[in-house]
């Protein structure tokens, strides 16, 4: 201390013992220091806190200096500043790996227990930090600060490396981290009882529902495929645990959708579903009249009752693959959010998900990647994994997955996820509650990894044993849940006795012996029409004047006039004002739109989704308009003011599969909106193929599902290769029967018209009973800007849709038909041109377009061809290959109406691999000849 001071502040790091000298030093000198940290407190005062630093000022001093370099490293400051950093360190550690450490599998052998290499790796930096004080330290204040961080360990463990593997610190949003973090440091559940002893004997009771359902239903179906719950039966209090904490957040109502394992229960103890209705379908099963489905893919309504309030609780129904009911869940409940116009916190939306499915499929990736869209966003998603730890008869991690975990698919969203023992059913439930919470503040999904077994097969009739002899020995040993539970709530927390807990088995069985409903807070409606409030009429079409339809498409094509347009834009938005004053004929996308102002005038909302909808893939509809210099948006059919319904259309991800279920499941829902589904080629809906097979043209007939779904499918051979011509028309005609769907392939803008208004509108000349089904819609490319492709706006208006065009030939001229074609789509303008061109037999060869293909018009093609008997020639003209296209369907029904002399001839490409050509020169080449030989064929 006798260096020489040249400073105006003296600043002394040192150990709290030196006080004495200090003060030595402060009298010899007598000048006036004083304490900047501890200001007016005396040195007595100081001596008695635990101070790392105590610096002292003089005021005539200018410079600044420190003691030795020795004094400085053994200062409290520096030893506090690394302490610091162990301390963050070991909270890192914890927040990012503790989940690596928890014990989250039922059936593992390891024990609850922190890892000595992980405790001793933390425990080493800090004896190393204190090494040099420690043989100083009289007051013991190493010894307890070592102390403090052995606690913080042991508390950080009990936080994060339990039974929930908490995993958060991937999301970048720091106010989302931090809320969870709070939130579950604040609670140590290993530590601290936060539920009531009512809850938890309700907890228990929700226990001995899910698992006595599962021995009653092996006892009375044995062999039966049921897809147990057994080994994750704390989905049921879990799910009973989300309905009651959603009336808190003011929910009204819960979409669900999960796979077939566990539905049975759900169905049952969730939604009310009396026996006697399951035992039913399951006897039906056998039952060769029977067309619905097994009754592990059925879905229900049902209205939850808490205290004064009621939830409605929705489960959508699900074919056997797996995760393809997502989206359809999402769309369900975005429907109910549009229809009842309700704030997205509202409505919750859960998904269960399979662990070996959920990182497996790729419609999983496709449907969350939704979750925040603007056009596709519900306000969240609880997702829920019914973890098992096995894939059929695949249990080896590496070959279910490149991941460590099956959730890692939803950290590219940057979701919480939140892994949870499943025999633990406190923590199951905290973390359910956690996940409502996060939902309700950040409106975002939450993932929940239910951590189980599967003590079955994948099916009752399987023997896990054969595969997985090791897994299945411990799961054989194991205890289930509800005796796991039973024995923590009677021996620790002492609040169920045995007789309690064996009144609630008698009562739940007496129960199930009588068939009757296993839940008194629910009540089940078995009609799907109920759900979706299907009874409301439709409108009659009403004829709108032709004068206000003129005036609707001059506001819609109107724009403020400093607004730039892109000179393209400009001529099509001039052309459709022309056409507004009749000065020049209808175009597709002109009719198109109409019938969308024609349906909002009838209090229709339309939604239109799919890739460049808004644009249009081949640069025709433009209901979105861009400034070339501000790029400023213009909605083109916000124009139409007093309308009582609304458009909106949504430009969709690059996606088919998940947006096409996305919005059948909005169809299911707002089906008195007219829902449209755009292919940006129609061939690219066949990624979407489960979409349509599984619920489109199936769910009717399946499960009663009823949608007024609508999808434009781009076709026709045009040259652009295979993989941009054909919509694959014959796969669609392959799945009609029973009038459950509707196949139109419209040919002229006044049939665009009708087609849609029809489908919404009640119509005279349309009763043929497919009113409320799909409608697929093949329609054109080429004929979109095509110059013979128009029509006057009186057709519009005065006509309806035709199912059959039969062609009338100018000034009604006498002709003498030898021969007839029939055809469909743009063919037709290409053999009426090639006729045209040539010139022979053009008053003697008939051209017939067929416009709706199913269910096909037999009557009326007969009444049409029945005054030209003399006709013993009949062609079907196509240019799809002949094992694809409309041929295979319209071969028999036409055969049926022609004369018995009369032939059936096919004029097209022959069989292919592929729908067209890849060279635009040789589809040119053949597509002549296809016209030539059709026309040219003798009489």
């Amino acid at each position: 201390m006798n260096k020489k001071i040249k400073n105006k502040e003296l600043c002394f790091s040192f150990p709290i013992e030196n006080i004495s000298y200090i003060e030595k030093y402060r009298n010899k000198e007598k000048k006036n220091y004083f304490c900047n940290e501890t200001s007016k407190k005396s040195f007595s005062e100081i001596k008695k806190t635990d101070l790392s630093l105590i610096r002292f000022s003089h005021l005539n001093l200018k410079n600044k200096f420190r003691l030795k370099k020795n004094n400085l490293e053994n200062s409290y400051q520096i030893l506090l500043e690394k302490e610091k950093r162990i301390v963050a360190q070991i909270k890192r550690y914890f927040r990012e790996k503790g989940h690596l450490e928890s014990c989250l599998n039922p059936i593992e052998l390891r024990k609850n227990t922190l890892r000595k290499s992980i405790q001793n790796f933390f425990l080493k930096k800090i004896q190393n930090l204190y090494k040099i004080q420690e043989k100083r330290d009289s007051n013991n204040l190493i010894v307890n600060r070592l102390n403090k961080l052995k606690d913080l360990i042991f508390r950080m463990n009990q936080i994060y490396c339990q039974s929930i593997g908490f995993e958060y610190m991937h999301i970048e949003d720091e106010d989302q981290r931090n809320w969870i973090q709070n939130k579950i440091e604040k609670i140590c559940i290993s530590s601290k009882d936060i539920f009531e002893t009512s809850e938890k004997i309700q907890f228990l009771s929700d226990l001995v529902s899910a698992e006595e359902l599962e021995k009653y239903l092996a006892k009375v179906f044995p062999g039966e495929k049921r897809f147990s719950l057994e080994g994750i039966d704390v989905l049921i209090p879990m799910l009973r645990d989300i309905i009651i904490s959603s009336e808190k957040q003011k929910i009204t109502k819960i979409v669900l959708g999960m796979a077939h394992r566990g539905r049975i229960n759900v169905l049952a103890n969730i939604f009310g579903k009396p026996l006697k209705k399951i035992f039913q379908k399951v006897d039906e099963m056998s039952r060769e009249e029977f067309f619905g489905d097994v009754e592990y893919h059925y879905g229900g309504f049902s209205i939850f009752k808490i205290r004064n309030k009621t939830i409605e609780l929705n489960l959508s129904f699900n074919p056997s693959h797996l995760e393809i009911v997502n989206p359809v869940v999402m769309g369900m409940t975005r429907g109910y959010i549009d229809k009842l116009k309700k704030n997205p916190e509202e409505i919750l939306s859960i998904t269960i998900h399979g662990d070996a499915s959920v990182i497996g499929q790729g419609v999983v990736q496709e449907t969350i990647n939704l979750y925040k869209i603007e056009g596709y966003s519900v306000g969240g998603t609880i997702r829920i994994i019914l973890n098992n730890q096995i894939g059929f008869t695949t249990s080896k991690k590496d070959f279910l997955r490149s991941s460590r975990y099956c959730t890692d698919i939803f950290k590219f969203t940057q979701f919480p996820i939140f892994h949870v023992n499943a025999d633990d059913i406190e923590s199951v439930i905290f973390v359910s509650r956690l996940a409502l919470d996060f939902r309700k503040k950040f409106k975002k999904d939450v993932v929940i990894d239910l951590v189980g077994y599967r003590r079955r097969g994948h099916s009752e009739i399987d023997d896990p044993k054969a595969t997985q002899p090791i897994m299945y020995r411990s799961i054989d040993q194991h205890n289930t849940s509800k005796s796991i539970y039973f024995k923590k709530l009677n021996r620790i927390d002492k609040i169920v006795n045995r007789k309690i807990f064996q009144n609630m088995i008698d009562s739940y069985r007496r129960k199930l012996n009588a068939r009757s409903s296993l839940s008194c807070e629910t009540t089940f409606i078995d009609d799907f029409d109920c759900m979706i409030q299907n009874s409301e009429i439709y409108p009659r079409k009403d004829l709108i004047q032709s004068e206000n339809l003129q005036k609707i498409l001059q506001k819609i094509n109107s724009v403020p006039k400093n607004f730039k347009l892109h000179p393209l834009v400009k001529k099509i938005l001039q052309n459709r004002l022309k056409i507004s004053l009749k000065e020049s004929p209808c175009d597709w996308a002109t009719a198109e739109i109409l019938a969308y102002a024609t349906l909002m005038i009838h209090g229709f909302d339309i939604r239109i989704s799919g890739e460049d909808v808004s644009r249009g893939t081949f640069f025709q509809r433009h209901l979105k308009v861009y400034d070339q210099v501000s790029g400023k948006e213009l909605f083109l059919m916000k124009n139409i003011k007093d309308s009582l319904g609304t458009l909106k259309i949504w430009d969709s991800v690059l996606s088919e599969e998940s947006t096409l279920a996305f919005e059948y499941g909005y169809s299911l829902i707002n089906n008195r909106s007219l829902t449209i589904w755009e292919a940006q080629f129609g061939d690219f809906s066949n990624v979407a193929q489960v979409v349509v097979d599984q619920f489109i043209s199936s769910g009717k007939k399946k499960w009663g599902t009823q949608s007024n779904l609508v999808l434009f499918l781009p076709h026709g051979c045009e040259g652009q290769g295979p993989d941009h011509s054909s919509a694959r028309i014959e796969r669609y005609l392959q799945l009609c029967a029973e009038k459950n769907m509707k196949i139109l392939i419209p040919s002229n803008p006044s049939q665009i018209y009708h087609a849609l208004t029809d489908h919404c509108l009640m119509n005279r000349s349309n009763r043929d009973g497919t009113q409320r089904n799909p409608l697929i819609i093949f329609s054109p490319k080429s004929l979109l800007h095509h110059s013979k492709c128009r029509v006057h706006l009186k057709e519009l208006f005065d006509s309806k849709f035709h199912s059959i065009i039969e062609e009338k030939f100018e000034n009604e001229i006498q002709v003498d038909i030898k021969k007839i074609i029939f055809c469909c789509g743009k063919i037709y303008y290409e053999l009426s041109k090639e006729r045209r061109i040539i010139g022979y037999g053009t008053y003697r060869t008939l051209i017939i377009r067929i416009e709706q293909l199913y269910p096909f018009p037999q009557e009326e093609l007969k009444d049409k061809i029945q005054k030209y008997n003399r006709v013993t020639n009949f062609i079907w003209c196509q240019e799809e290959p002949k094992n694809q296209g409309a041929w295979s369907h319209v071969k028999g029904y036409i055969r049926k109406i022609i004369p018995n002399y009369a032939h059936l001839s096919y004029f097209g490409r022959s069989k292919s691999a592929t729908s067209s050509e890849g060279n635009y020169m040789k589809y040119k080449i053949k597509q002549k000849q296809i016209i030539q030989s059709a026309l040219s064929s003798s009489y």
